[in-house]
């Protein structure tokens, strides 16, 4: 769950399309900026991608799965796990162990690694722009934007967003405190019109 829990946060940062994020992205110094117009192209739509990810380190794991993505609310399906929230309730599903978990989200706590889409509203006050700088990601040339968390003790040290020329999101490096590095490759993304929030509750119905 811990692994899963950072992969939300990089799923959170990536969709970031929010006007805290746009005033993050606007403290780099490039008279271009990538940052700032792949957030603007997110505001008030949904978001949809497939990804793979991969851990290096003390415990290497690797796995795969989707994410949709709207504001604060989400759903992720991967690895035997179903998770949904409309921003205030989340819902964890564990498909093997057929059992579900749930909880409310409290906006007031910003509890990032708790409640990782709370990031898409508040990216301004949980990290700070480090730097940006042109890279080679999964054999493309991508803009790396580093960012560092604001919080002292954090469990991160610094995520790079890779986007594309298109302003598209290539992926995610997550460097952790505890030596591991999280790789998230970012397929098949696009943006389509927002949907009622009901689309990411959990009809219990459905659990049998």
């Amino acid at each position: 769950m811990r692994i899963l829990s950072k992969i939300l946060v990089c799923m959170a940062l990536l969709l970031g399309g929010s006007s805290s994020f746009i005033a993050l992205a606007q403290t780099a110094s490039a008279a271009s900026n990538p940052a700032a117009a792949f957030a603007k192209s997110l505001q008030g739509r949904l978001a949809s991608f497939d990804y793979s990810y991969s851990m290096s380190g003390s415990l290497p794991m690797n796995g795969s799965g989707s994410v949709k993505l709207q504001g604060n609310a989400f759903t992720m399906e991967g690895n035997g796990l179903d998770i949904r929230c409309d921003g205030k309730t989340r819902w964890t599903v564990d498909v093997v162990a057929e059992e579900c978990y749930i909880e409310n989200i409290d906006a007031q706590e910003l509890d990032y690694e708790a409640n990782p889409a709370l990031l898409v509203g508040a990216l301004d006050r949980a990290f700070n722009y480090k730097d940006s700088s042109t890279a080679s990601f999964n054999g493309m040339s991508v803009s790396e934007i580093r960012l560092v968390p604001k919080k002292k003790g954090s469990s991160i040290n610094e995520v790079s967003l890779f986007l594309t020329q298109g302003n598209q999101p290539a992926g995610v490096n997550v460097s952790s405190s505890d030596g591991n590095l999280i790789t998230i490759t970012i397929r098949n993304y696009k943006l389509d019109n927002s949907l009622d929030l009901s689309a990411f509750r959990l009809n219990t119905k459905e659990l049998g």
